[in-house]
Order: C-alpha cells, then sequence, then structure tokens
C-alpha cells in the first residue's frame, strides 16, 4: 500500500514502471506531481508503460454488485497525458 505521490523508492531506482489504470484515480489537479514522482524513481532510459480511460468527463459510480459505492475515473485525453509527462521530464 502506498501513494503514487510519495513511492517509498530510492531515486532512479527502477528500470521501468507500469502504471495501469492507475492513474485514472488521481484527480486532474495531483497528475503533475504523480508523473514527477515517476522520473524521480525511474533510471535514465527507464520505461514507463501507463494505461488509463480517454474521455473528457469523469465516470461516477455509485452501485457495484448490489452495493453502494462512490468512486471516480477520471477520462483524459492522451495529448494531455503526454504534455503532462513531458513537463515531468518523461519523454
Amino acid at each position: 500500500e502506498g501513494s503514487m505521490l510519495a513511492l517509498d523508492l530510492p531515486d532512479a531506482s527502477l528500470g521501468g514502471l507500469l502504471a495501469w489504470y492507475s492513474t485514472i484515480h488521481v484527480p486532474d489537479e495531483e497528475l503533475p506531481r504523480v508523473f514527477a514522482e515517476f522520473h524521480r524513481v525511474l533510471a535514465p532510459g527507464a520505461h514507463v508503460q501507463l494505461g488509463f480511460q480517454v474521455g473528457d468527463e469523469p465516470l461516477r459510480m455509485t452501485e457495484a454488485l448490489g452495493a453502494e459505492i462512490s468512486l471516480v475515473f477520471h477520462r483524459r485525453q492522451p495529448e494531455r497525458i503526454a504534455e503532462l509527462l513531458r513537463d515531468a521530464g518523461l519523454e
């Protein structure tokens, strides 16, 4: 258990990073910090594999399998994600 805002890893310690549909739970205003943290823990030349839902509006779920829930999936445009990754120092 942890936070993408403060990974419990040393600088430049990873040869790659997989964020498969995990950033969809991060609010838009926190994405620059998450991507900066990814950059911090990745070794030079390392790769990021990032999966996310494409869209313009969040998806809000209030029920699943008969249970009441409160879950938001932040959907984003690939061009915006690419811009944020570049701004964080990732190619």
